[in-house]
């Protein structure tokens, strides 16, 4: 039954014959029925983070449940951790630790960070990856934080709030989660949507890992749905990126918010990115260049924003990649002066120039994954509905809006018709 269930996770939609359906209903309900068609594409994957290391370029791949390393070059895929005991699913950021020591001697983690319907943090000998010939590696992690087990005062906080932003500090031996749920309103007026939370990495003592420590939440912190966290530990900053969702009203414009690193409870920001010259649209993934002082943002909607790091208000991004191809990971690699994009809607990985001049830049490079494939357009759909001659699925909240296909379709297609939140 374990593995009946987690097929059911792949993103695809299952058309059953009618005989099927009615057979079903019996007391064989339990049986793995053949599906006739099935729109979906459990082979290739997408895209929604990125990390540069030493040995490569690693991403996290939500379509396959997995962390797949990628040469830098030659973009020949190394490595690919994957498979039942890895406990992967959904996977929404990942982040190479060299410095962790476990116990034993195993020097450095892998970490990765599960969205939508999974609850928890997974880590990964660094070792024991690099010293397994095979691949995929199936293998089970090392360190394990479950979001349900996190407390304050004694309550656990997490309530299926959907955790999407991760980020480790490694300097501070803490890690940030964005919590995307959680509804608070002041009598005031003021209102946000969701928390940021930061727990013990677990680096000076094994025993704490998970342990919350504090805790940003309240009506009057600007959070408005956040995914993306960053700390800078150089500058003691958090940055968060916010889809601009609030509870009981209308959405605002997306932001950017900037808090002190030790900030806890109804903290205000520092500073705050909002307004129309923004071009913030769905801003998912930060990223703090300290060497360049300058601030990256990952926007489903915009493309890639560059930032000065201390930039506040309506403020103008200094340079801009425009983007239709959804791009959910970025890094910049100051060690090749490269800027490092992974595209979730396009199965690629992209390499551009650090800084440039041109308004229309294009990459160096790129990996790009069966590009003759077609991309099916589903991310996590959570209900079906027909009309006329269509099929329509939602997507989840974390790329939302809806796909529609041919009736009769099958295997992996292109949506007739792609339709996403229009850009503020």
């Amino acid at each position: 039954m374990n593995q009946i269930a987690r097929r059911g996770k792949w993103f695809s939609i299952v058309c059953v014959l009618g005989s099927a359906v009615v057979f079903s209903v019996s007391t064989s309900f339990a049986d793995d029925q053949s599906p006739c068609r099935v729109i979906g594409d459990k082979v290739n994957p997408r895209f929604t983070a990125v990390w540069v290391a030493d040995d490569g370029i690693w991403a996290a791949d939500d379509l396959n449940h997995s962390l797949i390393l990628y040469d830098r070059l030659s973009g020949k895929e190394k490595k690919r951790i994957q498979g039942f005991a890895t406990g992967l699913d959904f996977p929404a950021a990942v982040q190479v630790d060299l410095s962790f020591k476990l116990a034993g001697g195993k020097q450095g983690l892998i970490w990765a960070s599960m969205n939508d319907t999974a609850d928890r943090v997974t880590a990964y000998a660094k070792q024991d990856v690099d010293s397994t010939d095979t691949s995929p590696v199936d293998l089970g992690p090392a360190a394990v934080i479950r979001f349900n087990t996190i407390r304050f005062d004694g309550r656990a906080i997490y309530r299926r709030a959907r955790v999407y932003g991760f980020h480790v500090d490694e300097q501070n031996d803490e890690i940030a989660l964005g919590f995307e749920k959680g509804d608070f309103i002041d009598a005031d007026g003021h209102a946000s949507l969701g928390s940021v939370v930061i727990v013990n990495r677990g680096g000076a003592d094994f025993s704490q890992l998970g342990t919350g420590k504090r805790w940003i939440r309240g009506a009057h912190t600007g959070l408005a749905n956040p995914h993306g966290v960053w700390i800078d530990a150089s500058h003691d900053e958090i940055y968060v990126a916010n889809y601009g969702h609030l509870p009981q009203r209308a959405p605002q414009m997306p932001t950017v918010t900037v808090y002190d690193r030790l900030a806890n409870g109804d903290a205000t920001p520092k500073r705050t990115i909002q307004g129309s010259r923004t071009h913030l649209g769905m801003p998912i993934k930060v990223f703090v260049d300290d060497k360049n002082n300058e601030l990256i943002v990952a926007d489903d909607q915009e493309g890639i924003l560059i930032f000065d790091r201390l930039a506040n208000g309506d403020a103008t991004p200094k340079r801009m990649i425009a983007s239709h191809n959804m791009p959910n990971g970025v890094f910049v690699d100051n060690a090749h002066d490269e800027l490092v994009v992974a595209n979730w809607e396009h199965r690629s990985i992209e390499f551009y120039a650090r800084n440039w001049n041109d308004p229309r830049p294009r990459p160096k490079r790129a990996i790009e994954i069966a590009p003759d494939v077609p991309v099916v357009g589903l991310g996590n759909p959570g209900a079906l509905a027909f009309a006329r001659d269509e099929i329509i699925a939602p997507n989840c909240v974390s790329h939302p809006g809806f796909t529609s296909y041919e009736r009769s379709s099958n295997g992996a297609v292109y949506p007739k018709r792609p339709d996403r939140p229009a850009t503020r």
